[in-house]
Formats: C-alpha cells, structure tokens, sequence
C-alpha cells in the first residue's frame, strides 16, 4: 500500500478559499494528510512561526498563487504566503506551484490593487519552476490531483528503488471527443493547401463543465500534430490566448480592445494595423493557434454583431506566406444552471439560449476567405465513450482491465449516464491511481 504523506497547502486566504477547499479534498482522496492554516486551534506561538513549522514538518508542499501577495507579519518583509515558499526551500520539500494565467477569468475584487509585489512573487516562481498555469479555474483539482500523484510516485521510488509509471499530466481531457476531432479532421483534409490563404476558424460551444481549453490544449498537442504531419515535439504549434472584450461598450470599441489585445499578444505593442499583424503571423516558425473565450453568462445583445466584424476582420485580412498556418478557436461556455436558484437560473439559460440560437443562424459561407467550423456541441461523456481511451492510451500506466471495470462501476453506482468532462477528470485520475501499474 503506498505511503500516506503530509500535505501542506500554501496561498493566500480570502480570494482563493475556494482553491484551497479543493486541493485539501484532492490531498484527502489520495489518502494523504492536508495541512492547512485553517484548521489551526488555538496556540501561543505566532501565526507565521506556526505556518513555517508545519511547512518544515511537511513532505510536499501546494502552492497557489493569485494576484494577491497577502499580509507581511510585523517585523517581516514578505507575507506569509512568501514565507512558506521559502520555508519549504530551506528543508529541501517538493514544491508544486500553480499560479493562476493571465487568461483565466478572475474577478477584479481578487487582485492588490498595487501589483508591484505580486508581479515580483509570480515572475520568481515561474523563473524557477516548472509551474502549473491555471486557465481554466475548473481544471485545478484534476492539475493537483496529477502533480501530487507523480511527486508522491517519485518520492516511494526513491525509498523503495521500485519507480512506477507516471500519470501524465494531460491524461483526463484524452478521453472521447471523437465526433469533433473527425469534423476537424474533414476540413483540415479539404483545406490543408490553402491554409496561408484562408485560415480556420471554429467554434467550439458547449457547457461551461466540459473544459473547452483543455480540449484546444489536446488539438495544439495531438490532434493537430498528427493531422498537419509535424513532428512529435513539445512546441511544433504555438497556442496564444487573447481575452475577449467585456461587454460594457460599443461593439467598434470593444472591436478596437480586441484588435489592441491580439497585436500585443503577438508583437508586445498595440499597433494593430493589418501589416504589422500578418508580419508578426510570418515571423512565427510553428503553426499558431488564437484562442478566444466568450461566457455565455454575459451574452449582450451586441455580441452577434461583434462576433459578425470579428469574423470580418479576419476575412479582410491579407494572405498569409505561403506554408503558414494559422486556428481561430472561439469558446462559447454556456453557463451551468444546475445549482442556481430559479431566477438567476432563468435569466442564465435565456443567455445560453441566444448564444446557442446565433450559432444555428450564423452563415459562414459568406466569409469567402476563411474555412469554418461549428463543432458539435461539446457533450457529457458515456462510459462507452472511455473504452477505445482506456486500450490506446491508458493502458501505458494502468491495468487495462481494472480500470474499465472501476470506470464501469462509478457509472452504475453514481446512476448516471454521463458525466461532465470537468467532475470526470478528477474522478478519472483517481481510479487511474487505483489501478496504475506497479514498476
């Protein structure tokens, strides 16, 4: 039986309560022991003298980081938060960092409003580490349950001399899309040749559960590869996230935002002229992809049109060299109303509805120098949807059969049918760790 561990978990408090619930839950499901400021009882000794005592005494530390530093204790330069960091640097603990990106939507009211120390903090920890990039504030529990899987993997194989299979950190969003990835496949062979003068543009909509990003995160690292015959490397196409404006302007400005937002992706300035965007395009050794992300929650009457000049702007837009490549990927997350209360439900769904009514009517054909797409709608996943996954892919680390079997059995016992992709990655890797493989 593997080894239980103690699991200190380090952030900041108020804006990431919610953070720190999931990862003490994920450390507990894989049968470990979470530390945490909050479940301290009373004690004499001073809040950050406690903290870097429980962080020395602890085998892994979690660190979570937002764009809040936290409180500087009095006679101390760093807040706690720092503190713990370093405290675990100093007795040589695994440290496994997951900061929140730039294009994860997080709410004004969780930001300093001085950045200096913040912005200083997170540069360090993403100079000196290997860290986690949170954009999908969903995926967080499945991101730490991985992390804390392979690290606890290491940590007996240095004990035991006996390594087993890691469990890659990609692994929940490999099960079944099968039906987008053949429609994806189908236009790619029709339009392959002439992808430097129309570039593809797809949408991708569906319930804000089932994980839109990761699902452009599996077409950058697999699917595309393998359908455009690039080679198996890390980096052979480039992924640039570019925010969606809010809805709080006119459609020019939030066209210009846009416009203003892209060229800084892409060359660090915000002249956004159509030379200085294709240069920038030509200059890229890799294929690229441009993800954009729209919540359906905030669905405004003038989004059709804004989608509409997007689109436009696209259109218009002069070719490409020849051999470049460039995706489009517009997310539209409806939002989830299984746990909201009638009124706000009501007013949600309405949205979703308008969303899901423009994507029905949208007429792409028009758009004479871009391939388009509509993916079917992104769907809850059967049972049956795991198998092929299970023989061609998670065989590598699991018992094959043991995992169908468990997969099988959390089905019939939850009485589901189908599971949303964000509560089947996390569920997934939990049984993938039932199962793994020994060394």
């Amino acid at each position: 039986m593997a080894e239980s561990y103690k699991i200190y978990i380090s952030s900041t408090y108020k804006d990431l309560m919610e953070q720190r619930k999931e990862a003490a839950e994920v450390v507990r499901q894989l049968g470990h022991v979470a530390v945490a400021m909050e479940d301290y009882t009373s004690t004499e000794q001073k809040p950050v003298d406690k903290c870097r005592e429980d962080v020395k005494n602890s085998d892994i530390l979690i660190g979570i980081y937002g764009y809040r530093y936290g409180h500087s204790p009095r006679g101390y330069k760093k807040s706690i938060t720092h503190l713990e960091y370093e405290a675990a640097g100093e007795v040589g603990i695994p440290r496994l960092i997951f900061v929140i990106g730039d294009d994860c939507p997080w709410p004004n009211s969780k930001y300093d409003k001085d950045l200096t120390r913040i912005n200083a903090f997170r540069a360090d920890l993403l100079e000196n580490h290997t860290a986690t990039i949170i954009s999908n504030i969903g995926d967080l529990s499945v991101r730490i349950s991985t992390a804390l899987s392979n690290t606890t993997n290491e940590l007996e194989a240095q004990k035991t001399g006996s390594p087993r299979p890691n469990i890659p950190t990609f692994l929940p969003y490999l099960s079944n899309r099968s039906k987008q990835e053949e429609e994806l496949e189908e236009i790619i062979a029709n339009c392959y040749d002439c992808l430097h003068q129309k570039p593809l543009v797809c949408f991708i909509h569906g319930d804000e559960q089932e994980c839109h990003c990761s699902f452009i995160e599996k077409m950058q690292k697999y699917v595309l590869p393998e359908m455009l015959h690039l080679p198996a490397e890390k980096d052979s196409i480039e992924r640039l996230c570019v925010r969606w404006p809010g809805a709080d302007a006119s459609v020019k400005i939030r066209l210009e935002r846009l416009q203003r937002r892209l060229a800084w992706e892409l060359t660090g300035s915000h002249k956004h002229d159509n030379d200085t965007l294709i240069q920038a395009l030509n200059s890229r050794p890799v294929p690229v992809i441009l993800d954009f992300s729209l919540a359906a929650a905030n669905w405004q009457d003038n989004d059709p049109e804004l989608i509409t000049r997007w689109l436009e702007f696209w259109n218009e837009l002069s070719d490409l060299a020849y051999g470049k490549k460039i995706f489009l990927f517009l997310c539209i997350k409806y939002k989830n109303t299984d746990k909201i209360s009638y009124c706000p439900a009501r007013k949600y769904k309405k949205r979703n509805e308008k969303a899901r009514d423009f994507l029905k009517k949208l007429d792409l054909h028009q758009y004479k120098k871009l391939n388009s797409l509509v993916f079917t709608e992104l769907a809850a996943i059967e049972a049956e949807d795991l198998d092929e996954w299970v023989d061609k892919y998670a065989a590598n680390f699991c018992d094959a059969e043991k995992l169908r079997y468990e997969i099988g059995q959390y089905y019939k016992m939850q009485r589901i049918t189908a599971l949303c992709m964000v509560l089947l990655a996390e569920r997934l890797h939990q049984l993938c760790c039932k199962t793994q493989l020994c060394g």
